[in-house]
């Protein structure tokens, strides 16, 4: 009688082991479980929330950008890293600078904008478009 539930015993463990004990996890269930860890442990996003709300923009090359990586520095040390260092390296950054733009020789006012080209050199021809109120207006006049 022993023999019998010995092969009952050996037949479930094998089964078991053959459905379960090699189961790899969908990409789904990957997903699924680091998000769920992130969501419960990480500090991620409160690190986040917090540096945008102190230093607010962070621009490479900027004074904010510079107290983002003085916090990021910060950051890395709290969270128990001990071999964190500055990296320097060259980069080209936008600055804001100083803008000239004339239109038949009368200057008008303008911006520079964040990723314009560091130096250009453009002229051509201005044509105005109009408006959609005034493209609508020549199309349909009122009585």
């Amino acid at each position: 009688m022993k023999k019998p539930l010995s092969y009952i015993i050996a037949g479930i463990a094998s089964h078991w082991y053959c459905f379960h004990a090699d189961k790899k996890e969908s990409r789904l269930e990957t997903f699924q479980r680091i998000n769920s860890e992130v969501k419960q442990n990480s500090k991620a996003y409160s690190a986040l929330q917090e540096a945008t709300g102190t230093i607010g923009h962070r621009l490479t090359g900027s004074p904010n950008g510079a107290k983002a990586e003085e916090y990021a520095y910060n950051k890395f040390k709290e969270f128990g890293f001990d071999d964190v260092k500055y990296d320097e390296f060259e980069v080209e950054a936008w600055s804001r600078g100083d803008i000239s733009v004339e239109i038949d020789g009368e200057k008008v006012p303008a911006v520079t904008l964040g990723h314009s080209p560091v130096k250009a050199d453009v002229s051509g021809e201005v044509v105005d478009m109009g408006t959609v109120w005034t493209t609508t207006t020549r199309q349909n006049p009122e009585p």
